[in-house]
């Protein structure tokens, strides 16, 4: 059927989940969605969604670019918040693993070129959520920059991964976080790699935010799962969060790495602190941050500002009140942040002022207005209750919560309730202690929850006693209790006082580490409280019956407590040397931190100790390095040749003790080269670099590598080939001590007796027997050996030679090949000359224990030696049925080639064996026909005329006998060709190939055989063609007795006159004209003889066209293609006669449609009229009534939309036409103003949809 035309039918809008706060509106065409005060374009679609997988991972990325500039801390001044980029300063990992050493600065950098999954564990406000969004930023703005490879990351709360797959999960998480997303993404996006060679690498945040030990569990192992489950590495996971009890994590797997995420350094406060001044545009950033930091120092708040939360609310604290003194404890800090953030809602400069919102009441009378103030007035209170509710498990909404409170109780009628709801909703969001987000208000920080938790735990009137709570501190959440303390009134506090000395005297470690971490967190603890756990944790740093992961936590809890006491015990536990390992190394990088002044000295000593691991060695030489101490190279020097060191670490300390150029570099790379217990690799490395300098111990150092069995042999095979060209007289001792070492590969040892010969050796011949004897090498490695025996004129070679070869397979492990080497071992016989070669063969070609191939080897080389058992050998493969039957073909062709009889009668008996495949049977039949025996062209014959045959093996068979060159071939394809007996396949190309030949008698035959009524017409056609392809004059006559003879089909007159035609036959024209004539004849061939004569340009041509097109016994299409062709040659009744059929309610709608169409491509003036009239025709199909209104309409006839509106309102057509109709005659209306189109809604301020 005709493509129906016109435009693109409307677009479907992608399915997605619906927000309860919209974040834009959704445009198809030429749109731009614009967001925020801004007014930054951040999607662009064109006229159609493309739903590709590039286009979808296109969208993500530049919404995700886009998401990850956010800062996930809350802001108190007014304005947009500073951007992420713009004020974060990257914190360090520290391993959590046996070696406990801090990690370099680049923590982001090692995490996405990892390639493997890691946690990464951080306190309250650790800064978390900002690694996880510089990740994404980093990760992201790589792919957008043209990234092939590396992964992909997407960041998701853990919450979000509960019940759902993981590509479900990601595409609701990412529907939800990135606003700039105008469609949802599908989950077939998340369930394949995001490119070929990439991965996603999914940030997973919030987890210690699921309160219940279980789903959090549950959340793990699914990670697990699928982390083990997928064949290719399609994801990997970054799991951030808060310490978690013991043994969680684990489920992870032992072999996923875990990082601490470090706070910032001492140095790094006032870059810290420049970052923020500079975002809130403050005068002399830099200026203000040095005096900032300096204030930090003075008032013993630089420890607490170590924590990013709290820098970037000190930081905040201090922007907005410059003047006053900061708070010195977290929860006045807290307060302090929250009465700001309280000022802030009032502010007239930020949209959704309260007084505002209030007087949107005013129509519902003064009552109203006077609760909504209210409810105002007590919004601290309020959310201070929903913050208790949600730390407290509740999982209903926000505003379903606050809405419960007493002091948000609704007014009396008339305000509605869902716009007290809403009200309700915009205050919370306003507050700035929370953000909408997945349709419910959630607190900006999780510290900000716990906080206002905290104060309505204190501050409620059933107060529970702060000593309760602290009773039950192993369950509780440190950040949390931290606040309870803060905020608790003077009295409790004064009760809970002797709770928090029990716990820092009698809790032992685990107490100790939980004050310590209230005091890190910045909890106001009263100062004998902390000399207590002080005290406490150096005990337990002490105590070398514990274990030492326990007193590294002891000495990390230390560094947590502020004041020059801290220093002072931590140095005084490095100086008494009760420390050891990654407690000692925790320690002085703490007062390394500090400034202590003695630090060199605690690093020089830790350096140089074998009693410490040498990887804190060389971590105390870095920072030596770093101090520019003057006894490094010493340092270096000492480590390097240390033998209680670690290889590898010894390696760097050479590597780095050669930055310095110091001359003892090449001691340090012969101890390691020469210390027999460390890895060969880098015994290989320090021998290079002895190498590269030239010294002379070096063929000692390679002497040594090459005679240690304990060394790989790989390596020991390195060290020989480098002492082997020199001239040391103990190389002759070494190559002979190495090729007859079995526990070496067979490759060493051989090139061990080829440096044997090359020096001459007296003992090479033993040496080569006795690999040949040795059955630990595979055969052909015997047998490389015997001959290289041979080739020394040792005679021991030949016999060695004829017992490998007929021996039987070797079955013990290892041994490959076994049968290829016998055949070998036979060669090597020939190539010696042995006299008994001839019968090694014979034997191997009559074992039938051996392959097929490896006989038919055996087979050649006999009859490569001209034996005369060659030919009985061949024979007995070729009747041999157990043998594949390809072996058996070509044994016979090769028989056959040597003269036997036998080869030919074997490959007959294949072809005729109907047991076999018929592809074999053919394969055996072409070896039969490229055969010279003088009896094959009498037996092709034969199997050309044979009736049991399988038809295609008799083609194959004449084809094979056509390309024969004997005198009796053609007579004998005569004979085939004229026997009516014979198949008709045979007979034709029989024929054919007498055709080929340029024999006489050949157009008789082809003649008879298309005149035969009796055969296939493809075979009588088949005839015709190859007659008119001779030039011989026998074969026009005949061609053109076929054309003319009234006993054959019309088609095969056709066939025949187009022969003629090619030949420019003068009969042609005439024999065309009588067929396209001839009622008799089909319909198809009077068409097809006309359309030749006007090809051929007859000028009766058309006139025929004109005959066929008038002649209602023809078919539509042919009647129709006539007057096209008519047209088409310019010839005036061609519009006439396509006029006529269009017009005729007698054709079909379809040809009717066309001939409408073909007047159009000719510009006919009737078309109009016709147009109209199709229009009206109820016999012709609603489909052809439509095109026909369509294009009178699209013509500018203003009878087309009246038509076009009665198609649509006519019930008798199809609801698909009528649907047609009427867009067709929406797109012919009047459109709307375009700027009323495109412009966006005004979104009102202060509401929710």
């Amino acid at each position: 059927m005709e493509e129906a035309e016109g435009e693109d039918g409307p677009l479907e809008e992608p399915g997605g989940g619906a927000r309860s706060e919209p974040a834009g509106t959704t445009f198809f065409g030429p749109a731009a969605v614009v967001q925020g005060t801004g007014n930054t374009q951040i999607n662009h679609f064109g006229g159609r969604p493309d739903d590709s997988h590039e286009s979808w991972l296109a969208e993500y990325l530049v919404a995700a670019a886009d998401a990850s500039k956010e800062h996930p801390y809350p802001a108190v001044l007014p304005g947009q918040g500073p951007s992420l980029d713009a004020v974060y300063v990257h914190q360090r990992l520290g391993s959590l693993t046996d070696d406990g050493l801090p990690m370099e600065p680049e923590a982001v950098e090692r995490i996405l070129t990892s390639g493997q999954t890691c946690a990464v564990l951080a306190g309250a406000g650790g800064g978390k959520s900002s690694l996880l969004r510089t990740l994404l930023a980093i990760g992201v703005d790589r792919q957008l920059k043209g990234a092939e490879d590396g992964p992909v990351p997407v960041l998701v709360p853990a919450a979000a991964l509960e019940g759902r797959s993981l590509s479900k999960a990601l595409s609701i998480a990412v529907r939800l976080e990135l606003k700039g997303l105008v469609r949802t993404l599908p989950p077939d996006l998340f369930g394949v790699p995001p490119r070929p060679g990439s991965y996603w690498l999914v940030l997973v945040d919030e987890l210690d935010e699921i309160a219940d030990p279980t789903r959090r569990r549950n959340v793990l192992r699914q990670l697990l799962a699928i982390e083990r489950n997928q064949k290719n590495p399609q994801y990997r996971f970054v799991v951030a969060t808060r310490p978690l009890p013991d043994g969680e994590l684990d489920l992870l797997g032992p072999d996923v790495p875990r990082y601490e995420l470090e706070r910032f350094q001492l140095t790094e406060l006032e870059e810290v602190a420049r970052r923020w001044f500079s975002a809130y545009g403050l005068n002399d950033p830099s200026g203000q941050a040095h005096l900032f930091v300096t204030d930090l120092d003075r008032s013993h708040l630089a420890g607490l500002a170590r924590i990013p939360l709290m820098a970037s609310l000190l930081c905040q604290l201090h922007t907005a009140t410059p003047a006053k003194p900061l708070p010195a404890v977290r929860g006045a800090i807290y307060a302090e942040f929250a009465r700001l953030l309280h000022k802030r809602q009032y502010s007239p400069a930020e949209p959704g002022n309260p007084r505002e919102i209030c007087a949107g009441f005013q129509r519902y009378g003064e009552a109203a207005v006077a609760r909504a103030e209210h409810t105002l007035g007590h919004l601290p209170d309020l959310i201070e209750h929903l913050a208790a509710e949600r730390r407290g498990g509740s999982q209903l909404g926000a505003v379903e919560i606050v809405a419960m409170h007493p002091d948000a109780e609704p007014p009396p009628y008339p305000v509605p309730p869902d716009e007290w709801q809403g009200f309700l909703a915009t205050a919370l969001r306003h507050s700035g202690f929370l953000t909408f987000h997945a349709g419910d208000h959630l607190f900006a920080h999780q510290t900000l929850m716990e906080y206002c938790a905290a104060r309505h735990t204190t501050r409620g009137p059933g107060e529970p006693p702060l000593r309760r709570i602290l009773a039950r501190w192993r369950s509780d959440d440190p950040s949390y209790v931290g606040f309870l303390i803060d905020t608790a009134s003077p009295k409790a506090r004064r009760k809970a006082m002797p709770k928090l000395r029990r716990l820092a005297r009698r809790g032992g470690l685990d107490g100790c580490l939980f004050l310590a971490e209230l005091a890190g967190l910045g909890t106001d603890l009263p100062d004998h409280v902390l000399d207590a756990t002080a005290d406490g944790l150096a005990a337990a740093a002490r105590n070398r019956r514990k274990a030492e992961r326990d007193r590294t936590q002891a000495v990390v809890a230390l560094t947590r407590l502020s004041g020059p006491d801290v220093q002072t015990v931590l140095h005084g536990l490095v100086q008494s040397g009760a420390l050891n390992g990654t407690a000692l190394v925790a320690a002085i990088a703490e007062l390394l931190e500090l400034g202590d002044p003695q630090v060199r000295e605690m690093l020089h000593d830790l350096a140089v100790s074998d009693a410490q691991y040498s990887a804190h060695r060389l971590w105390a030489a870095g920072h030596l390095a770093a101090l520019d101490d003057p006894r490094l190279p010493d340092v270096l020097y000492v480590l390097a040749l240390s033998a209680h060191a670690d290889a590898a670490d010894r390696a760097v300390a050479a590597e780095r003790l050669a930055a310095l150029h110091d001359l003892r570099v090449a001691d340090a790379h012969y101890a390691i080269a020469a210390g027999a217990s460390a890895d060969a690799m880098y015994r290989v490395s320090a021998a290079m670099e002895l190498e590269a300098l030239q010294d002379h111990r070096l063929p000692d150092v390679l002497y040594a590598l090459a005679r240690d069995r304990r060394v790989n042999f790989s390596t020991r095979q390195w060290a020989a080939r480098r002492v082997a060209p020199g001239d040391d007289p103990r190389t002759a001792g070494l190559l002979l001590e190495l090729a007859r070492d079995s526990a070496l590969g067979e490759d060493f040892r051989r090139w061990a007796t080829w440096e044997l010969s090359a020096l001459g050796h007296p003992d090479l011949p033993d040496v080569l027997y006795s690999l040949a004897c040795d059955p630990g090498l595979d055969g052909h490695a015997r047998v490389r050996a015997a001959w290289d025996l041979g080739r020394t004129g040792d005679p021991r070679a030949r016999e060695l030679l004829r017992s490998l070869a007929l021996a039987k397979p070797g079955r013990a492990p290892g041994t490959l090949g076994d049968e290829g080497s016998r055949a070998r071992a036979a060669s090597a016989l020939a190539a010696l000359g042995s006299p008994i070669a001839p019968e090694v063969f014979h034997n191997l070609a009559r074992d039938r224990r051996r392959s097929y191939l490896d006989r038919r080897f055996s087979v050649h080389q006999l009859a490569d030696l001209g034996d005369s058992h060659a030919a009985d050998a061949l024979h007995t493969l070729a009747v041999d049925t157990t043998l594949h039957v390809s072996v058996r073909t070509e044994a016979a062709y090769e028989l056959a080639d040597l003269g036997d009889p036998r080869g030919t009668d074997v490959l007959h008996s294949l072809v005729l064996d109907n047991s076999l495949e018929r592809q074999v049977r053919a394969f055996a039949l072409l070896r039969l026909s490229e055969h010279t025996d003088a009896r094959v062209p009498g037996i092709l014959r034969d199997l050309a005329t044979r009736e049991s045959l399988y038809s295609p093996l008799r083609s194959r068979a004449i084809a094979g006998l056509a390309k024969r060159h004997e005198d009796s071939v053609p007579d004998m394809l005569f004979t085939v060709a004229a026997d009516t007996d014979v198949d008709e396949s045979a007979r034709s190309l029989a024929a054919q190939a007498l055709m080929d030949r340029g024999d006489a008698r050949a157009p008789d035959q082809l003649h008879a055989l298309a005149a035969a009524s009796a055969l296939r017409p493809a075979t009588r056609e088949a005839a015709i063609t190859w007659l008119g392809r001779t030039r011989r004059p026998r074969a026009h006559a005949l061609l053109c007795d076929l054309a003319s003879s009234s006993d054959l089909d019309s088609g095969l007159r056709y066939s025949a006159v187009r022969a003629l035609a090619l030949r420019d036959a003068p009969e042609a024209p005439e024999l065309f004209i009588a067929l396209a004539l001839d009622a008799d004849a089909r319909p198809r061939d009077r068409a097809a003889a006309a359309y030749n004569l006007t090809d051929r340009g007859d000028p009766r041509g058309p006139d025929l066209l004109c005959r066929l097109a008038r002649d209602t016994a023809l078919d539509d299409e042919y009647r129709f293609e006539a007057a096209q062709d008519l047209a088409h040659l310019r010839d005036p009744r061609g519009p006439d006669l396509l006029h006529e059929l269009a017009c005729d309610t007698g054709v079909g709608s379809f040809t009717r449609r066309s001939a409408a169409r073909e007047l159009a491509r000719h510009e006919d003036p009737r078309l109009p009229a016709l147009l109209r009239i199709m229009a009206d025709d109820p016999t012709l199909d609603g489909l052809s009534r439509f095109v026909a209104v369509r294009r009178l309409t699209r013509s500018g006839d203003p009878s087309g939309p009246e038509l076009l509106r009665r198609l649509a309102d006519d019930p008798g057509l199809d609801a698909e036409v009528r649907h047609e109709a009427a867009q067709e005659l929406s797109s012919h209306t009047s459109p709307a103003d375009p700027r009323d189109r495109h412009v966006l809604p005004h979104r009102p301020q202060g509401k929710e949809r």
